[in-house]
């Protein structure tokens, strides 16, 4: 499937990381006493957070690079956050800042804004993806930022969306292209299915909270769309319009070629005895509520072009995408100013 929107992709992606820190944290030491007010105060000053890189007129931190270093790191498993990242990997997250840093001065160059109703329209989907309040604190004390500077990220986020898409609009793949990687991937045995998939719809419901309340209150939100869905409106409307699932709500509610067992058990025990085309029961899991939609079922075993088609037509595009941004990039690299400071990406 093409890329998710980068805003949704923040959140997803540093709770993750905030989460896979938080298992392995070693219990909090006590809090120190009050300082008497006898004792001394020093006159040290606080530590400058020091330059590390400059894109044009902007500065990136040494704060700011290990934040996203870490987190970075600490998504890459447990072995990783046992030791610390290698030097290549610090130039490489480095560059992708930098990266990044120089896509939102050429989208703002083009003149390319977000309105405050789509700002905060993606700020909540975000704080939707989120189980409860105390989810989205922990996200903000995890990132240490204010939710005011969260919606300046997302509105960051939006205009290189909107700058991405207009530049790359003019990019196509060719069935010949589709073609010739189904080929490839077939002469590679990449084409075949080792289990049953299932094209499957989701509207997802999340609670806001332990109490039975929070619960009832996820149940009737499901139980509306529910009915808008019997009352004639299609599923994929219904689940762009309300659903709370970050991965799929945009697209529908579609999760294509899924694979059950990696949905849940609750998802999957719907999934394999629904018939094609019928909702399912509504179903709780640790999350929320849920129904689920079967469109198709594939069986293991080699796949045909017509099956695979549209997955490959999605990622030749995303590739033939993310290679004209760079090379917008690079060309952009000659005329706005990058500096970076020598050994400043050492931890």
């Amino acid at each position: 499937m093409f890329r998710m929107k980068s805003w949704l992709c923040l959140f997803i992606f540093t709770l993750a990381a905030a989460a896979a820190m938080a298992q392995e944290a070693p219990p909090a030491a006590p809090e120190a006493p009050p300082a008497n007010d006898a004792t001394p105060k020093s006159d040290t000053p606080p530590p400058v957070d020091r330059v590390i890189a400059r894109v044009g007129d902007f500065n990136i931190t040494e704060s700011e690079f290990k934040k996203d270093l870490m987190l970075r790191w600490n998504m890459q498993g447990k072995a990783a956050r046992a030791t610390a990242p290698p030097d290549s990997f610090q130039a490489k997250v480095l560059r992708e800042i930098v990266d990044a840093r120089i896509l939102r001065i050429l989208a703002k160059n083009a003149g390319i804004t977000a309105t405050e109703e789509e700002v905060q329209a993606a700020f909540d989907e975000g704080r939707r993806s989120m189980p409860s309040d105390k989810e989205f604190n922990d996200y903000l004390k995890a990132m240490d930022i204010s939710a005011q500077k969260l919606m300046d990220e997302v509105r960051d986020r939006i205009v290189v969306d909107k700058f991405r898409d207009k530049e790359t609009a003019d990019v196509t793949v060719s069935d010949e292209e589709v073609s010739n990687m189904y080929e490839t991937l077939k002469k590679n045995n990449q084409t075949t299915r080792a289990t049953e998939t299932y094209d499957v719809g989701q509207i997802l419901m999340m609670t806001r909270g332990p109490a039975d309340a929070d619960w009832e209150a996820a149940r009737a939100k499901l139980e509306e769309a529910i009915h808008r869905v019997i009352g004639g409106e299609a599923f994929e409307a219904v689940a762009k319009d309300v659903s709370e699932d970050p991965m799929s709500a945009k697209n529908g509610g579609l999760y294509r070629e899924a694979e059950p067992d990696k949905m849940g058990p609750e998802a999957a025990e719907q999934i394999k005895k629904l018939p094609i085309g019928q909702l399912s029961e509504p179903f709780r899991s640790n999350i929320g509520w849920h129904v689920v939609k079967v469109y198709a079922k594939y069986p293991a075993g080699e796949m045909t072009l017509e099956q695979i088609a549209p997955v490959i037509r999605e990622n030749i595009l995303d590739t033939k995408r993310n290679r004209k941004l760079a090379e917008m990039i690079q060309d952009a690299r000659n005329i706005i100013r990058v500096e970076i400071m020598p050994q400043e990406t050492q931890l």
